[in-house]
Parts: C-alpha cells; sequence; structure tokens
C-alpha cells in the first residue's frame, strides 16, 4: 500500500510539473527522483521509465552517482533502457558528478559491448564514442576488450 501510494504521489507530481508553463519551478523537486531510484523497493521496469521521465524533464537527477552504480547492477536484465538511461545521464552531467561513478558506467558498458544483442552491442559503442568525444578517452579500451 505504502509503495503504491508513493507511485501515485509521484505520478501527481510528473503530472503537474509537466501541465505548468514555468518548468522550471518543479525542475529540482522532479530531479529528486534519483533518490527513489537507487531503491531496490520498486519495480524496475517503472523506475527506469521515471527515471528517464525524470531525466528529460529536470535535464538532472540527483545523487546521479550512485543511480549509476543502481544502473549497473540491472543492466544484464534490462540493458536497454539502462543504457538510454545512461546516456541521457551523461549528457545532462555538465557537473562532472557523474565521475564519481566511472567504475559503475565501466561495468555498464562492458556488459554491453559483451551483448550477444547487436543492438545493444551498437548503442553501448555509440556512447562510448561520445564519451570519447567528450574527451573520456579511457573508455575507448573497452571497445578493444569488446572486439
Amino acid at each position: 500500500e505504502v509503495i503504491e501510494r508513493a507511485i501515485a504521489l509521484w505520478a501527481a507530481r510528473l503530472g503537474a510539473a509537466t501541465q505548468v508553463d514555468d518548468v522550471g519551478a518543479y525542475r529540482e523537486e522532479i530531479s529528486e527522483f534519483g533518490w527513489w531510484f537507487i531503491s531496490p523497493t520498486f519495480d524496475v521496469d517503472w523506475a527506469l521509465t521515471q527515471l528517464q521521465l525524470a531525466l528529460r524533464f529536470a535535464g538532472f537527477v540527483e545523487f546521479a552517482h550512485m543511480v549509476v552504480k543502481r544502473l549497473a547492477e540491472i543492466v544484464d536484465t534490462r540493458p536497454v533502457p539502462v543504457l538510454t538511461a545512461l546516456h541521457l545521464l551523461i549528457s545532462s552531467d555538465s557537473q562532472g558528478f557523474l565521475s564519481l561513478g566511472w567504475d559503475s558506467v565501466t561495468d555498464i558498458l562492458r556488459s554491453a559491448l559483451s551483448s550477444s544483442e547487436i543492438g545493444v552491442r551498437q548503442q553501448a559503442e555509440t556512447l562510448t564514442h561520445e564519451l570519447g568525444a567528450r574527451g573520456y578517452r579511457n573508455f575507448r579500451d573497452l571497445l578493444r576488450e569488446a572486439k
């Protein structure tokens, strides 16, 4: 019952945020979803979907390095939404907070690059190249490992 009420609260707050002209008033509140995401209490698929919505709305989430750690824990079972969320996190990381979670980013990319699904591997390669373009060239070794 508590989880259902929390999910309903989140839906109401996100719904309210998307209905206003001044989204800036809700940006900080929606970014707090990072705290929710790291909890294993919520259904993984629901949490991944909401994380992506929060990132698209707010442009960032709080506790990003722990969010990446949680993503690394679930990448093997849900690689596509994990890579999508990681891409959104990397795109929004203007302050460098994500660097606290580089080990988890490495784990995510290594797992995805070794996937038997070609689409997952391609998505991971694209993300690895994007990181390289941003100056994080240490991830290129993962591309060599995967070949």
